[in-house]
């Protein structure tokens, strides 16, 4: 048994037997089509692929067949046959291999993504001017390869394939979003190809890849694969406080989202729509995409991000400059604020797609409170030309991505004008340990990044909770099965996680929640304000609080030293000795928490207050922090007790 740690192209977990795609050896090959109907044929079965896709691919699928138009592809394919008598298949070889070295040569990664399409696209005319056809699917299978073309995953039976593999890759080439559309993972980096025949046992878990697994661990993977295909029919772990979310990368995604049981989508990312294309989409096409993806949400709220491009994601004919760093330079909302018109026709398409369902617009890598102010002028402009146009349209609440330490910092201001928060906790933690996120070994500097991005967390929100607004994580620290109840107990109202992840991360948050979702009484309706056995209101040992002289109250015999807010409200008062908050709740109802009895002895000793007086709290927000040992070794009593005036 061998075990591969890959790279991430789309995320997943599956076990089947392998299928491997060896590269084709053209010498020997005679051609028995002409070179011209293997081009049409090909064209024509990549036309037929895009009926089937859905509309958000047709840029995609679009660029494959502009390559089969490209002059230095076919056209010096033609020009070696007809001006130096090369055979078909020996000038499709050369006049591949030169393409794609240009593409490999630039310094754009997608451009350079496209030199794996050309080498695809030149394996299948191969094919079919040899007479030969692709070898059929005869059952589930992980397709093991060099590299896999998108032309030739369009080809083999979609049904069937469970995982992928390949040793050249990348998370945004073509081959990456079509099986993230269906919800295919994908793994690609080192291993032992040669090692790996047709019908071996493999294991997708992740970022692993296992050969050959044992009889118990093929088992436990299959079922595993069964539990999680369940899952994406929708049967998924019962109701969290917090909201289980997915992240999107295109309506595809969103229906896989909805099927599965989601709450929401956190983040839908916009990028696929105007990459890998020959010119920018229309308003009309967006607004079809989003309105699509809306419908499939129904009521349920669909965060989707402007257009993040820049950096690693720049489409070939946006005109940006070269930049030494550009993970540092021109990305996010600095393009689309750059690119005015490009970002409102982006603006008016979400406008109008929010009038068909619960769109919330979420603006990238904001750093400075301008932009955000001039974000929401350009769209305030819009509606009105909308409006004036006579076209149905509406304003959507607007939130920011938190992923700098810029924009932590500023978060307090930004919370006054934004709509929620969603905090990106992969670019936070490469931009905070200085870090690039595509380094090949980031060993202990990447765990290491993960307090100060907790100690970030808490500022964000903090400074939500100032201003009353929602905070999602959609970072890949919302996945991570160990961080979930850390997460949680930080305050996160939402976690955003792949599809993939949504089933797991639930159940892991419901374990974290246990002890918080019991009532306070059978008529008040409140959480319980911490982890533990409810104690009622006449056997609390304080006569103050069992003779109902502070209201109704109810004890709670806490499994640990964290108190929570009982409900959403503002913080009236906080005791100077930490032991104690009030909350004034919706109503204006005003709700007492006690961390235990006679307390205010040990004059804040052990105690740690979360929030402070004026902040708005939601239900099951971290309020506060104490000792108990401290407090027991004081002979106190460490209950916490809530009282209702």
């Amino acid at each position: 048994m061998e075990r591969y740690v890959l790279k991430t192209a789309n995320e997943g977990m599956a076990a089947a037997k392998a299928f491997c795609i060896s590269e084709s050896d053209e010498s020997g090959n005679i051609a028995k089509i002409s070179f011209d109907s293997a081009v049409e044929s090909l064209k024509k079965s990549l036309e037929d692929a895009a009926s089937k896709a859905g509309k958000e691919y047709d840029g995609m699928i679009e660029a494959q067949i502009l390559l089969l138009e490209d002059p230095h592809f076919t056209g010096e394919a033609r020009r070696l046959m007809e001006a130096e008598g090369t055979d078909p298949i020996e000038a499709i070889k050369k006049a591949a291999l030169g393409l794609a070295q240009e593409f490999e040569d630039n310094p754009n990664p997608y451009i350079r993504g496209r030199a794996a399409d050309v080498k695809g696209l030149a394996g299948e005319l191969v094919l079919i001017i040899s007479g030969r056809q692709t070898e059929e699917l005869k059952e589930d299978a992980i397709l093991v390869a060099q590299e896999i073309s998108p032309a030739l995953f369009l080809k083999l039976d979609r049904q069937k394939i469970r995982g992928m593999v390949t040793k050249k890759g990348s998370s945004t080439s073509h081959l990456a979003v079509l099986a993230g559309s269906v919800g295919i993972p994908y793994l690609y980096g080192d291993f032992d190809q040669d090692s790996i025949n047709d019908g071996d046992r493999l294991i997708i878990d992740g970022e692993s890849l296992t050969v050959g697994p044992d009889d118990e661990t093929w088992k436990e993977a299959l079922k595993k694969a069964e539990k999680q295909a369940l899952a994406k029919s929708g049967k998924t772990a019962g109701h969290t406080d917090t909201g289980i979310f997915a992240n999107a990368g295109s309506a595809g995604d969103v229906e896989r989202a909805a099927n599965a049981g989601a709450d929401g989508i956190g983040l839908m990312r916009t990028e696929f729509l105007f990459l890998d294309r020959a010119s920018a989409p229309s308003e009309d096409e967006q607004f079809e995409v989003y309105s699509k993806a809306a419908k499939l949400m129904g009521e349920k709220e669909l965060t989707i991000r402007t257009m993040d491009i820049g950096a690693d994601k720049t489409p070939a004919w946006l005109d940006l400059p070269s930049e030494k760093n550009p993970s540092l330079g021109c990305r996010g909302i600095r393009v689309s604020l750059q690119n005015e018109q490009l970002f409102k026709t982006q603006l008016r398409a979400l406008l109008r797609a929010s009038a068909n369902g619960n769109i919330r617009i979420m603006l990238p890598m904001i750093t400075s409170v301008w932009e955000l102010d001039d974000a929401a002028a350009l769209m305030r402009g819009c509606m009105k030309e909308l409006e004036s146009e006579g076209l149905s349209c509406r304003m959507p609440k607007v939130g920011v991505m938190i992923e700098t330490p810029a924009a932590v910092m500023m978060a307090p201001e930004l919370a006054e004008k934004a709509d929620f928060f969603s905090i990106g906790t992969n670019d936070l933690t490469q931009y905070t340990m200085a870090l690039d996120r595509e380094s090949e070994d980031p060993g202990r500097y990447e765990e290491s990044g993960i307090e100060p991005v907790f100690r970030m967390i808490s500022l964000i929100i903090k400074a939500a909770r100032g201003s009353g607004i929602d905070v999602c994580v959609c970072g890949e620290l919302a996945g991570r099965e160990d961080m979930v109840k850390r997460l949680i107990d930080e305050g996160v109202d939402k976690l955003s996680v792949s599809v993939a992840k949504l089933e797991r991360t639930r159940e892991k948050a419901a374990e974290a929640e246990i002890g918080r979702k019991r009532p306070v009484s059978v008529t008040c309706g409140y959480a319980a304000p911490a982890d533990g056995r409810i104690v009622p209101m006449e056997e609390i040992p304080d006569p103050a609080f069992s003779s109902g002289e502070l209201g109704q109250c109810i004890g709670i015999m806490p499994e640990n030293g964290r108190v929570y807010a009982p409900c959403d409200g503002r913080i009236t008062s906080v005791a100077k000795t930490g032991h104690a908050v009030t909350i004034e709740d919706p109503e204006g109802k005003t709700i007492l928490i006690h961390a235990g009895i006679d307390t205010v002895s040990l004059d804040g000793k052990g105690f740690v207050l979360k929030a402070a007086e004026g902040d708005r709290v939601l239900k099951g927000q971290l309020l506060l922090e104490f000792d108990r040992k401290i407090i027991e070794d004081a002979g106190l009593s460490p209950m916490v007790i809530v009282a209702l005036e």
